[in-house]
C-alpha cells in the first residue's frame, strides 16, 4: 500500500511538471539561457526608455516655440508694410504686406532635416487655385527671430537655401 502511494505520488509529480512547467529536466539549461536573454532585453528596453525620456524633456518642440503672432520684414520686398504670421496648434495664418494677400493653412514641421522644413496646406485664401495646395518652406529659429523662406503653393520643391532664387524670405520677430 505504501509502495502504491509512493508510485502514485511520483506519477502525480511528473504529470504536474509536464502540465504546469512544460519543461523536461533536460530543458533547464535552455530555461536559464532564455531567462538571461529576457533579462538582457528588458534592461536594454528600460535603458532606451530612460534615455528617450531624458532626451524628450531636454528638447522643446519648435511648434511650441512658434506659437503666437510674429511680425516680419520681407527681404527684397517692393511693397511697404509688415507681414504677420500667427501659429496656433497645427494651424497658421499669414498676412502679407499687401492687405489683399493672406493665407490660412494647416502645417507640419520637419525638425529632423537640415535646414528644418515647414509644409503648409492652404485651407483658405483669396486665390482659389492655391486652396488645397502645399507650400514648402525652410526655417530657422535664432536669437528670437524666425527666418522663413518658402515657395509658392503648389510648387513641389523645397527651397534649397535661405537665399534660393524665386523663393520669398521673411524674417519675423515674435510680437510681445
Amino acid at each position: 500500500m505504501a509502495v502504491q502511494r509512493l508510485q502514485n505520488s511520483r506519477l502525480h509529480d511528473r504529470m504536474h511538471n509536464q502540465l504546469f512547467n512544460h519543461h523536461a529536466p533536460c530543458d533547464l539549461a535552455h530555461l536559464a539561457i532564455n531567462q538571461r536573454m529576457k533579462n538582457t532585453l528588458m534592461m536594454l528596453l528600460c535603458s532606451v526608455g530612460i534615455l528617450g525620456s531624458a532626451c524628450s524633456k531636454a528638447h522643446i518642440s519648435d511648434a511650441s516655440t512658434l506659437h503666437g503672432t510674429w511680425n516680419g520684414q520681407e527681404v527684397g520686398a517692393k511693397t511697404q508694410g509688415t507681414p504677420s504670421l500667427a501659429f496656433e496648434g497645427t494651424t497658421l495664418e499669414f498676412h502679407g504686406a499687401n492687405p489683399q494677400e493672406w493665407y490660412k493653412a494647416t502645417f507640419t514641421l520637419r525638425e529632423n532635416t537640415n535646414p528644418k522644413q515647414l509644409d503648409a496646406v492652404v485651407t483658405d485664401c483669396p486665390v482659389p487655385k492655391y486652396v488645397g495646395k502645399t507650400a514648402h518652406a525652410i526655417y530657422k529659429l535664432e536669437d528670437g527671430k524666425l527666418t522663413l523662406t518658402g515657395n509658392e503653393p503648389g510648387n513641389p520643391a523645397v527651397p534649397a537655401s535661405f537665399e534660393a532664387p524665386g523663393a520669398r524670405q521673411i524674417i519675423f520677430t515674435l510680437k510681445p
